[in-house]
């Protein structure tokens, strides 16, 4: 068997090869990567938008549901009041009629027409619901929220209760959330014009969107401040 040229590689030609393949790893590399890098950044470009759909429809419906003059912003914020149910309620210039609302009187009963979810809303009830008429502006809405007397929403400390009454209509009672016997009678609309729709809303918490550190955080289940 003649091996006289038969020859191994050199260390010097081994060396070289690696070197020639380093550097065209290095050329090639971005190239090949590329795909990968486009896909992980197309993957992460779609979560940050579904993410972001997300956060504007549930924004979009705490809008749409938001009682009426109760949405306020700031550069980093912006709060409004959730409506659970609102209609219209008996209205009358006799003070002491129990079945309708006489504004500048004392009310702690009276009864609203049509427009309510009927036993949902009566099941959604709770402590925190608070009734508001004629709510004409965003801060006396809001200022009326932490001052008593102000006769656009009734005070935490007031408790609102529905019962079902003749055909359509509801009766409201105010009483107060220490014992739920004690009637609280409220003066809504205080100015003597009345709502001019005879419209009342229920709401139960305030909904807050803050923006802070790169993020849109949803606060709710608490009662508005009035600043």
């Amino acid at each position: 068997m003649n091996i006289k040229n038969q020859r191994a590689f050199t260390l010097i030609e081994m060396v070289m090869v690696i070197v020639i393949m380093a550097i065209v790893a290095t050329i090639l590399g971005p190239f090949l990567s590329q795909p990968f890098v486009a896909y992980q950044s197309l993957s992460q470009r779609a979560e940050l938008v579904n993410m972001l759909n997300s956060t504007m429809d549930q924004m979009a419906k705490d809008i749409a549901q938001a009682v009426p003059n109760s949405v306020r912003e700031n550069v980093t914020s912006m709060e409004m009041m959730n409506t659970q149910a609102y209609g219209r309620y008996r209205y009358s210039d006799t003070p002491g009629d129990t079945n309708a609302l006489t504004p500048t009187q004392a009310d702690s009963s009276f009864n609203v027409l049509g427009n309510l979810d009927g036993a949902a809303f009566a099941n959604n009830i709770n402590n925190t619901t608070r009734a508001i008429v004629n709510n004409v502006d965003v801060d006396t809405l809001y200022d009326a929220a932490v001052n008593v007397g102000r006769g656009i929403i009734t005070p935490t400390t007031t408790r609102v209760v529905s019962s079902v009454v003749a055909g359509n209509e509801r009766n409201i009672v105010l009483r107060s959330t220490v014992d739920g016997i004690t009637l609280v009678p409220l003066n809504f609309d205080l100015i003597g014009t009345g709502s001019p729709s005879k419209r009342i809303y229920f709401s139960d918490t305030a909904v807050r969107y803050v923006c802070a550190n790169g993020q849109i955080n949803r606060i709710s289940t608490y009662q508005p401040q009035a600043n």
